[in-house]
């Protein structure tokens, strides 16, 4: 008889609840999902991008990455010398529109190495000689060289003027190189008048080369 009230009563109670709207649950979880994309850093295209590496890569003895969409990597295994590139298979999108296609629809995993496997891309690669090889790693340690002994140059107006630099519509070369020992990126901002900077050089040379050898456009004009 006790239990009979008590169901009685919660009948009653739940009259008197307000109805709950149509799509109200759905919505709740579309939400939490936009609330999760908007939360993760502004760098995840770019940590995708850096998963996404050639073919046995693991084996590279040296390594330069060129960062972009499609990217550009110059590798050596001691016995191969190649330049390496992909074209997306994401039904005519690159990776950057994948990714936000995957974020619009709450599908965008939170860590970027699950997204790095979602991504399909069939990679390509030019053989270079070890001669080839050896004089593009040679310009490119020479202008690394350079450009970070203007970290010194920079470091007294930074600190006098308490003031980052603000580089408006620039494009940059983001570089990573490992050798297993050594490993570091730059960012190096290609604007103005830097003809002369060697390490804006060494970037047009790589993409004047893939766009060489692979037949398409890397960003690489013929007056650059």
């Amino acid at each position: 008889m006790r239990i009979l009230a008590i169901a009685t009563l919660a009948i009653c109670a739940s009259a008197f609840l307000p109805a709950q709207a149509p799509g109200t649950k759905a919505n709740a979880v579309a939400t939490l999902c936009e609330d999760q994309r908007k939360a993760l850093p502004d760098s995840y295209p770019e940590a995708v991008l850096a998963r996404i590496r050639p073919p046995n890569s693991q084996d590279f003895l040296v390594s330069i990455n060129l960062a972009g969409d499609p990217k550009l990597m110059l590798g050596t295994t001691g016995d191969h010398f190649q330049l390496w590139t992909y074209i997306p298979d994401l039904g005519g999108k690159n990776v950057r529109e994948f990714l936000k296609d995957l974020a619009d629809s709450c599908r965008l995993p939170f860590l970027p190495g699950e997204a790095a496997a979602l991504v399909k891309v069939k990679w390509e690669s030019k053989e270079l000689s070890a001669t080839q090889f050896d004089q593009i790693h040679r310009e490119f340690t020479r202008a690394a060289s350079a450009y970070l002994s203007k970290a010194q140059n920079r470091y007294g107006p930074l600190l006098k003027t308490k003031m980052l630099t603000t580089h408006l519509d620039a494009l940059y070369f983001e570089i990573t190189y490992d050798n297993q020992d050594e490993h570091f990126e730059l960012r190096v901002w290609d604007e103005g008048d830097k003809s002369t900077d060697p390490m804006v050089k060494w970037g047009h040379d790589v993409l004047r080369l893939a766009a060489q050898s692979f037949h398409r456009s890397f960003g690489y004009k013929e007056s650059d």
